[in-house]
């Protein structure tokens, strides 16, 4: 379940005006190949725009972007590190040079970044992405209470953010906090039927409730969802 219903990535609108033809058409190419998850046309295209841009920040950004996605962290960082040189207050570049530093396991640099996202905007769309790595980071660390607060911030911020309240529900759990737990999961649910395999961890904190019927419930629903991680809870549970 950890992590990834945290965070589909979430393109800017690139400022092109200023541009020479070249680096815009260029530009332009890389974001269109990007949108299609091509990244070697996309890097290939955002290559072109740097060599003929240096200071451009938005081609580094994009550019590490694709790399980012296309599983090449290390050549990520770079990117988005040059591009945070560049542009050192740009919340979206801040968030991806960490995500980019978590996946090379650098999480007191992703910190920084995130920290500093959030001293520079207290909400919004760019402060919830870092109240979820923030919490991702701190349970991965095993900090649960830290975990917590940083998804009580996020969901204060914005109540139906519904990756917050999962990643809280999940946390609950594990704090042996389940009434508050069903409380979250059951409202994430609500707010985006689509989030299946949240159906899971509904039925662990029920059963630890001993809410029997209700466990079994969420877990045939999470079966029905292909998460066949919880056969073995419905046989020994339900049958």
């Amino acid at each position: 379940m950890k992590k990834s219903l945290i965070l589909a990535a979430v393109l800017s609108t690139p400022a092109l005006f200023g541009q020479s033809d070249d680096a815009g058409n260029g530009m332009l190419a890389g974001l269109t190949a990007l949108r299609a998850a091509d990244h070697t046309a996309a890097q290939a295209a955002f290559s072109q725009v740097v060599v003929a841009e240096p200071d451009n920040a938005k081609a580094w950004y994009y550019r590490g972007v694709s790399r980012l996605q296309a599983g090449d962290a290390e050549a990520a960082v770079n990117d988005l590190g040059r591009a945070l040189r560049l542009a050192p207050n740009d919340g979206n570049v801040l968030i991806r040079h960490a995500e980019a530093c978590m996946a090379m396991g650098w999480s007191t640099m992703a910190q920084q970044d995130l920290e500093q996202v959030l001293a520079l905007r207290g909400d919004g769309p760019v402060a919830e992405h870092a109240l979820l790595l923030l919490g991702e980071l701190s349970f991965g660390a095993g900090d649960l209470i830290t975990a917590k607060a940083h998804y009580d911030r996020l969901i204060h911020i914005a109540p139906y953010n519904v990756l917050g309240l999962v990643d809280r529900g999940i946390i609950l759990i594990a704090l042996g906090q389940n009434v508050a737990a069903i409380a979250d999961l059951e409202q994430a649910i609500a707010l985006d039927p689509s989030l299946d395999m949240v159906h899971g961890q509904l039925a662990l904190a029920h059963h630890r409730l001993g809410h029997r019927m209700e466990a079994c419930q969420a877990w045939q629903q999470a079966l029905d969802a292909g998460d066949n991680s919880v056969q073995e809870s419905l046989l020994v549970f339900c049958e």
